[in-house]
Parts: C-alpha cells; structure tokens; sequence
C-alpha cells in the first residue's frame, strides 16, 4: 500500500546545455587548443553515438556566393545523392564569399574551405546539422552507445581528456571499424551546469497526509533550498542516462534500481535535502539528430500536441518561429524520470498521481 508522507514532494531536475559533436579524429586536435578548449570548458559528460555514414559526394561540390551544393550520399536500398544546400557563416567568409575555393576530402568526410592560405575544415555531420536537405529522420538519429563523464580530481579535466585515452571508446572504434565499416562515430559533450528543484504535490490523491502542519511546512522548505555541487549533478547525471538508455558499453548503473539501492554514494546529497525523485533532460535538436537506443526509441508526442504546435506554426510571425522551435526541442529531448523511494514506503508524482476515487496511475511527464 502506498504511503503519502508529506502534501508536496520534491526532485532534482537537471538538464543538459547543447551539445559539442566532436568526430572521434577532432579529440586530439581538441586538447591541444586552446580556442577550442575554452569553447568546451563545463563539457565534462559525454556520449558516444553511431549512425549509418552519410558522406559528401566530392564530385558533386559547388559555390555560388556563400553556399555551397552538392549531393549527400545515403544509404538506403542502394546508395542515393541527395541535394543539399549550405550556407557559410561569415567566419567562413570574412565578408568576401568571392575569394574562397571549395573542395571535398577524397572520403567524402569533410568540406575543405580554402581561403588566401588558411584551410577550413567542415565535417560531414555538421553540413547534416545545418544544410537544407530531406534526410529522413531515422537516417539522422544518434545511436547512444556509450555515457561516461570526465572530471578532474585534483585539476580541471574536460571530457576530451578523458576520451583521449579510453579504452572503451578504442573498442568502439575497433568493433565499428571491423564490423559495422558503413557506421560513424560521433562524440556528443554536454554541460550539466543547471539544475532545479520540481516540487509536485502529485501521488495518489486518495491517502492522507503523515506529516503535521510544521512538519509539512519544514519538509517543503528543505526542498526550496535544496543545493546541489557540480560533481555531484555530473555523476547523477551520468547514472541516470545510464540506467535509461542501456548503451551496450556500459557495465555499471544499467542495473541500477534508484528506489532500492539508496545507499548508493551518488544519490546520498539528494537524499540529505529530502529529494525523493531524480530527473534529467537531454536534448540534441541543434545536431537535428534525435537519440535513440534499444531501451528507448525517440520521443513520440501525442499526435494533438504535435498538430497543435504545427498549426501554429504554419502562422506568420514571433509566435509561429517560437512554435517551431519549441517543437524541434521537445521531439528531440529525452527525460529520465526516477523515484527514489519506493511508493509502500512514500509515494511520490514520479510514480504517478492516482486522482481520487481512482486506482489507476498517470505519468507525471
């Protein structure tokens, strides 16, 4: 039987900032500078994703001003040229469009854009992000293979220091390279530097409340001020995306039961501010990319939601972009959502809120 131990009960939500997507060849690059270092400082959880390769078809490469065309090759029942539009971003360009030269790596990996002696490299998987192209959806989503953090003990550490010397990720590569030879391999870096605290007063509506007045009142302010450090965002972070996508490499927290296993090292700060529920947010719509895995496929909306925010935006103005985007974010953002308790033992809206007179459960999100 359940137990509803105070009126409102609370959970750390954290969610993710926007991805850096790193080819695994850019990681030694990546330490070394210092510009690109600075871009990724707070980047200290990581994902390593797979998807079918999608390559530039070097022979189909041009420039009129400053976008670049061509042909994406695609593997469906054969190989396919899809047409694609690129625009250069002024860094690109420096203003004069009419001075650059464009080619394609032999590979079709890379866009090499050439200007006076400097050389810059566009990768295939962000021509993918940004060009105009009909890709399907399932030909863009990211395959999680892999979660893992990289944070300093005694310095700072980023998550491509980690990755520079890992023995997963060296197996990846190897098993890809041996047996799924048409695959890509991409890095995702992600900061977990927000986080808050949602406070629900969901549960099963038909018990009454344990707790006096007082207690009520001191439980619900221990949860407005609840603080969590940085290391320790990172780690539960880590644990739960873990626990909710079941990447093949990973070994430990797959198992893990959160509502069971309280003792662990990682949820002890969560627990000492009376937090019963663990939520994290991961989105990718700027890779234009949904991530996916056996575990969970990606996020299907109710079909009203989605024809509502569509209907919008085939408007005109602020409110139509708005809907949009909003749209893109929540059909690519996944939620791993966990109670820490069990309900027998204090029920919580992660398990679910039962409305009175009923016994059946609604998802809080």
């Amino acid at each position: 039987m359940a137990v509803r131990e105070f009126t409102a009960e609370g959970a750390l939500h954290l969610f993710s900032g926007l991805p850096s997507a790193l080819c695994p060849a850019h990681i030694f690059q990546a330490i070394d500078d210092e510009q690109l270092r600075a871009q990724l400082v707070g980047c200290n959880l990581y994902l390593v994703t797979c998807r079918r390769r999608i390559l530039v078809d070097p022979r189909s490469i041009d420039l009129s001003g400053d976008t670049i065309t061509g042909h994406l090759c695609v593997a469906r029942e054969g190989w396919v040229a899809l047409p694609f539009r690129f625009r250069l971003s002024f860094e690109h360009h420096l203003g004069h469009p009419e001075s650059l030269e464009v080619m394609v790596s032999t590979g079709g990996t890379h866009v090499a854009v050439q200007r006076g002696g400097a050389t810059i490299f566009i990768a295939s998987h962000v021509i993918i992000a940004q060009a105009e192209c009909d890709l399907t959806a399932e030909e863009r989503d990211l395959h999680v293979l892999y979660v893992g953090q990289g944070v300093g003990r005694t310095r700072a550490k980023l998550a491509i220091d980690r990755l520079s010397n890992h023995a997963t990720l060296q197996r990846i590569l190897a098993d890809m390279h041996t047996y799924h030879p048409d695959t890509e391999v991409l890095l995702l870096l992600y900061r977990f530097d927000q986080s808050r605290t949602i406070v629900s007063t969901g549960g099963d509506m038909n018990l009454e409340v344990a707790a006096g007045t007082n207690e009520d009142g001191l439980h619900l302010k221990r949860l407005c001020d609840a603080r969590i450090d940085r290391r320790a965002r990172i780690s539960l972070a880590e644990a739960a995306l873990i626990n909710y996508f079941q990447p093949p490499y990973n070994v430990m927290f797959r198992k893990t039961n959160f509502a069971t296993q309280r003792k662990l090292r990682l949820l002890r700060e969560v627990l000492s501010h009376d937090l019963t529920g663990l939520i994290v947010e991961i989105c990718s719509h700027t890779l234009r990319a949904r991530l996916r895995s056996e575990a969970h496929p990606p996020v299907e909306l109710d079909s009203v939601i989605v024809e509502g925010y569509r209907h919008l935006a085939e408007e005109s103005g602020e409110l139509a972009e708005q809907a949009r985007q909003e749209l893109e974010q929540m059909l690519h953002t996944h939620n791993a959502n966990f109670p820490l308790t069990r309900a027998d033992e204090r029920d919580t809206f992660l398990h679910g809120t039962c409305w009175f007179g009923t016994d059946e459960r609604q998802s809080f999100l």
